[in-house]
């Protein structure tokens, strides 16, 4: 087990289950890159999440039947070469997946999706040094999302706000109605 973050930031389940690919990027995220420990955890997660599901899901090419079947399946054997076989389409599946049958909110596919470009780049980067090719190029590069809109703060109505003046009572009742 790597030693880059400390005992109590590590998830209850650890780092047991990552593949040898997965541990590098993260101890590149510790290194090199000055992440802080909740930011490699989440990136950990995210990973492993995405790991699992192409190592169980595209070979079949089915689609999946609940969320959590493969969130308990090891990916420790698997492969950096899986990952280079991976093409855009299959991406973009696993962008519907996050929406259409986890329903992740659009901010947590987004933030999931620059995760997912982050490490497709330290792939391309490091091509050489882990022994993988990508026949098809980065298949994150370019995938966009729709933007999500501004949310905007919510304001009472006139009639709101009159019944909530009108509601003030008390000792200093003109000083909190006025407020």
């Amino acid at each position: 087990m790597s030693s880059y973050l400390p005992a109590h930031d590590r998830p209850p389940d650890g780092y047991e289950n990552c593949p040898v690919f997965l541990m590098r990027y993260l101890d590149y995220l510790n290194n090199n890159r000055g992440r802080r420990p909740q930011t490699i955890t989440e990136a950990m997660l995210v990973l492993r999440e995405y790991c699992q599901y192409v190592h169980y899901r595209r070979p079949f090419h089915e689609p999946p039947s609940t969320w959590d079947a493969h969130k308990d399946m090891g990916i420790s054997e698997m492969t950096v070469c899986e990952l280079a076989q991976v093409r855009r389409d299959d991406l973009e599946e696993y962008l519907c997946f996050l929406d259409n049958v986890a329903h992740n909110a659009m901010a947590t596919i987004r933030k999931k999706l620059s995760m997912l470009r982050r490490f497709y780049s330290y792939l391309m980067r490091f091509h050489d040094e882990l022994g993988i090719q990508f026949p098809e190029g980065d298949p994150a590069a370019g995938l966009l999302l729709p933007p999500v809109g501004r949310s905007q703060p919510a304001t009472l109505t006139p009639a709101q706000l009159q019944k909530l003046v009108d509601a003030v009572t008390g000792a200093n009742y003109l000083r909190d109605k006025g407020i």
